[in-house]
C-alpha cells in the first residue's frame, strides 16, 4: 500500500530544490529524530524517496526498505552522475531520473553488497589493530 514519497535535503542544500514533485513530504526533520523502526515504517509507507544528499546512507535504506530510491547528482563535477556512477555506484539507488534500468536490475544485489562491504571494512580495522600492535611491541 506504498503511494507518494519524500524528498530529503541535507547536504544537497546547495541544489535547485524543484526536483521532486510538490506532494512530497520533507523527510530531513521526520528522518532526524526517527527510530529504526519508524524509519522502516516510514519507507514501507511511500513508494519513492529522493535525496539532494548524495552521499546519505538513508538513500540505501530507503532502498532496502523497497522505495524507488533516487539521488539527484550535480550538474558537473565530482558529484556528477558520471563521477558518482564511476567511484560510488550503488546496488538499487538511481543516480537520476533516467536511471531506473539499473535499479531494476541491480536492487537485489543491495543486501549482498552490503554485506561484502562490512566484511572488507572489518578487515581494514583488523589490519590496523594488527599493525598497531606491532607498532607498540
Amino acid at each position: 500500500n506504498r503511494k507518494g514519497g519524500a524528498f530529503l535535503i541535507r547536504k544537497g542544500f546547495y541544489k535547485k530544490l524543484d526536483q521532486h514533485p510538490t506532494d512530497f513530504v520533507k523527510a530531513d526533520e521526520i528522518l532526524e529524530s526517527s527510530t529504526y523502526d519508524e524509519m522502516a515504517q516510514f519507507f514501507n509507507s511511500i513508494e519513492t524517496f529522493i535525496s539532494y544528499d548524495h552521499m546519505t546512507f538513508i538513500s540505501l535504506q530507503a532502498a532496502l526498505s523497497g522505495c524507488k530510491s533516487i539521488i539527484i547528482p550535480d550538474a558537473d563535477g565530482e558529484f556528477s552522475k558520471d563521477h558518482l556512477i564511476k567511484v560510488n555506484r550503488i546496488n538499487g539507488v538511481a543516480y537520476g531520473f533516467d536511471d531506473q534500468d539499473w535499479v531494476e536490475s541491480s536492487k537485489n544485489n543491495l543486501r549482498q553488497h552490503l554485506v561484502e562491504l562490512n566484511e572488507e571494512n572489518m578487515e581494514t580495522v583488523r589490519r590496523f589493530h594488527e599493525y598497531c600492535n606491532l607498532k607498540i611491541n
